[in-house]
């Protein structure tokens, strides 16, 4: 299968944003992550309101496959990054935009 090369590309605003926002998904998903291998109760919600986050990121819904959800988290906001990098914005190889399509989709549905 050859690879083709994409004829437009993103608007800088587009790259700008989403290269940010991964970044920022790698800060919450290593806070997350963190906390959760030390001291959950260190997060930034209180365990006494209607949003527990202790018992959230402590429950066995927490847990898939023996992996914390975190770990996952951080792993998908990674590759995010690196798939939201200017290099990878203008490469112009269409496996580049399936995956981070892909990602994209596959991030979604875990939120979901």
């Amino acid at each position: 299968m050859a690879l083709s090369i994409r004829s437009r590309q993103a608007p800088a605003w587009a790259m700008s944003a989403s290269m940010g926002l991964s970044l920022v998904a790698v800060a919450i998903a290593s806070y997350l992550t963190v906390t959760h291998y030390s001291d959950p109760v260190a997060l930034a919600c209180p365990d006494t309101g209607i949003v527990n986050c202790t018992l959230v990121t402590t429950s066995s819904w927490s847990v898939v496959l023996g992996v914390p959800l975190a770990v996952l988290g951080l792993v998908w906001a990674v590759a995010m990054t690196a798939l939201t990098l200017p290099w990878a914005w203008r490469s112009g190889a269409a496996w580049v935009d399936r995956a981070r399509l892909a990602a994209l989709g596959t991030g979604a549905a875990m939120v979901m």
